[in-house]
């Protein structure tokens, strides 16, 4: 989860330079980059955010 949360701080950081880069050539591989940090970021938090949010939940098997 922590290395999740490193590339979310990446992607906020590249995401905030937007504004100072010149036009179309260097954009799309900026975007991309940001793509891939975003992703990257969300598929190793996710399963272990939902891992332990499902352990942490009551059990409800004798409802």
């Amino acid at each position: 989860m922590a290395w999740g949360g490193g590339l979310w701080a990446a992607w906020c950081v590249a995401a905030s330079t937007a504004v100072l880069l010149p036009p179309v050539p260097r954009l799309v591989g900026c975007l991309a980059l940001r793509m891939l940090l975003c992703a990257t970021a969300e598929m190793l938090h996710g399963p272990a955010s939902h891992a332990l949010s499902a352990e942490a939940a009551p059990d409800r098997s004798g409802v």
